[in-house]
């Protein structure tokens, strides 16, 4: 089962990475994202964010849920490295 999982995660994240669609890329561009960071997973998160924009409290959620876990990832990453500083001392 895990090995599945791992094959749709991998196919998920493929598709993601994709060009999407000519008018979710005109959006994009005009919102100011250059060209070359432009594919379906900003352009999901871009839905996301015009929803959460509108009110819709679900999508606020998961826009500050997404923040949360980035920041816990940079606060873990920062803590590695003053863990690696400490240790060559």
């Amino acid at each position: 089962m895990a090995k599945n999982n791992n094959s749709l995660s991998s196919s998920i994240k493929t598709i993601l990475s994709l060009k999407p669609d000519e008018e979710s890329e005109e959006k994009l561009i005009a919102k100011g994202v250059p060209k070359n960071k432009i594919n379906n997973g900003t352009a999901i998160m871009q839905a996301l964010v015009e929803k959460a924009v509108t009110g819709e409290v679900s999508a606020i959620k998961e826009v500050l849920s997404i923040l949360e876990k980035d920041n816990q990832e940079q606060k873990s990453n920062i803590s590695k490295l003053y863990k690696a500083l400490e240790n060559e001392d």
